[in-house]
């Protein structure tokens, strides 16, 4: 989700392209869109992850293709059309005007994150998989019409690759962007967690953790163990970062992780245990995106799997600033919510008035196959917004 400068709610996601808008409150915007509330339908192939507000209202939803290349379309700011503006005759263009794509891959990969800079400058975050099998993790930088910012990084790309070889998972899932145009992107590789510091153009910040920009972290502090899964990053108003993770535990458990750093890089020990906070919901709670309040409490939205049945229920928990489970929220510090069949949160927001916002999708019953076609989780499946106050 994103919010506009009116406090209005953009959500995408969905298979298939699915951008719609909704009003503060929480009513779907029907002056929105083509669709009752939905936007035009530019790119049924592919999938968003990610939406952001330009300061102009207008938006962008990016995403993957089917083969895993970098998609992003902008829309005016009532999501009517795309904007002819963006893209257009540009080398990077899409296949229709409005429409930016950026090779990445070719057995998967795409955007998992955007953040547009104050200067009109765009972000994209993701990773790429060669038909070789070989992955790279990608931060791309466009300017405001669409095309590539080449002065940035390598012709507009910063790629990073693993240093071992061999088909090793390496993907950046989340960037933002500093005040003083530094930027910080996290994401995982080969199952570690990984934060980077990067300079304006995107040469490495040599300030920023071990002196190469790059932080990784065994939230086991097992090393070598591919067992860590970094899904969001927020960075807080004194400037620390935070970073959720997804953990395999031994037993077979996996509970969610919070590491929080300080603005150098550097782990906060005064965090949760030497700068890294559980957040344990019987044998797994997955967390997908987190959330910081005015008050830098912080909200983990995603999942539980009921272990009887491996059910996917809506979970939320609530962590104090110190890391510790935050027990005067909900029920002793989560919130679970069983819609029927599914369940998952996959995006948290704070708005301006201080409430947290979750959203994600829901299956009231099981998807039932069509012909000899496999059922999709997204047959039937309906979105939700829960909104909770900030105490």
């Amino acid at each position: 989700m994103a919010q506009d400068s009116r406090g209005r709610l953009i959500g995408g996601g969905g298979a298939g392209w699915f951008v719609s808008r909704y009003l503060g409150n929480g009513q779907l915007d029907l002056g929105f869109g083509v669709r009752g509330g939905r936007a035009k339908i530019a790119s049924s192939t592919s999938e968003v992850n990610a939406v952001a507000v330009q300061p102009d209202r207008k938006i962008l939803a990016a995403g993957s293709t089917e083969l895993g290349n970098f998609v992003m379309d902008r829309y005016d700011a009532d999501g009517t059309r795309l904007d002819p503006g963006f893209g257009g005759k540009l080398r990077d263009a899409g296949k229709q005007p409005g429409q930016v794509v950026t090779r990445a891959g070719y057995y998967g990969g795409g955007v998992q994150d955007i953040e547009v800079e104050p200067n009109g400058r765009i972000l994209a975050a993701g990773y790429g998989v060669d038909i070789r099998h070989r992955w790279r993790a990608m931060l791309v930088a466009y300017r405001p019409s669409g095309a590539l910012e080449r002065r940035f990084g390598d012709e507009g790309i910063v790629t990073l690759r693993p240093t071992v070889k061999g088909e090793v998972p390496i993907e950046l899932v989340s960037v933002k962007a500093l005040p003083d145009g530094k930027i910080r992107a996290a994401g995982y590789v080969d199952g570690r967690t990984m934060l980077i510091g990067l300079r304006p153009n995107g040469t490495a910040d040599n300030r920023f953790g071990g002196g190469d920009g790059v932080v990784l972290t065994e939230p086991d502090r097992v090393e070598r163990c591919a067992c860590s899964y970094v899904t969001d990053m927020e960075i807080d108003r004194r400037g620390r970062i935070v970073l959720t993770a997804n953990v395999t535990a031994p037993r077979g458990r996996q509970p969610a992780a919070l590491i929080r750093y300080r603005s150098d890089g550097r782990l906060d020990r005064s965090f949760g245990k030497r700068g890294i906070a559980r957040v344990v919901l019987g044998s797994r709670f997955a967390g997908k995106d987190l959330a910081i309040q005015h008050d830098g409490k912080l909200v983990l939205a995603g999942d539980y799997n009921v272990p009887a049945t491996g059910e996917a229920r809506v979970a939320v928990a609530r962590l104090r600033r110190d890391g510790g489970i935050d027990r005067s929220f909900a029920r002793r510090g989560f919130f679970v919510r069983d819609f029927g069949y599914e369940g998952v949160a996959y995006s948290a927001l704070t708005q301006r008035d201080g409430r947290v916002v979750v959203a994600g999708r829901a299956n009231a019953t099981e998807p039932v196959p069509e012909f000899e076609f496999p059922a999709s989780v997204y047959d039937n499946a309906e979105v939700f917004l829960i909104r909770f106050l900030p105490r």
